[in-house]
């Protein structure tokens, strides 16, 4: 998971989706934060747990 505040001055979106895309033969998504700076997780806490989650249901299913 590649995850990111929307107002992030530090890392960027611009600067950290290239990072997720390039990715390539992992379950990493990239994930905006809408309205976060850099600490995403202590700004929007339910919102990185569910992009957590999700990388874990992806990496479950493949299984």
């Amino acid at each position: 998971a590649v995850i990111c505040g929307e107002n992030d001055p530090s890392s960027a979106p611009s600067v950290m989706r290239p990072i997720a895309e390039a990715m390539t033969g992992t379950n990493a998504v990239f994930t905006e934060i809408p309205d976060c700076g850099h600490f995403s997780a202590y700004e929007h806490p339910d919102q990185v747990a569910e992009a957590l989650l999700d990388l874990v249901r992806r990496v479950q299913s493949e299984a």
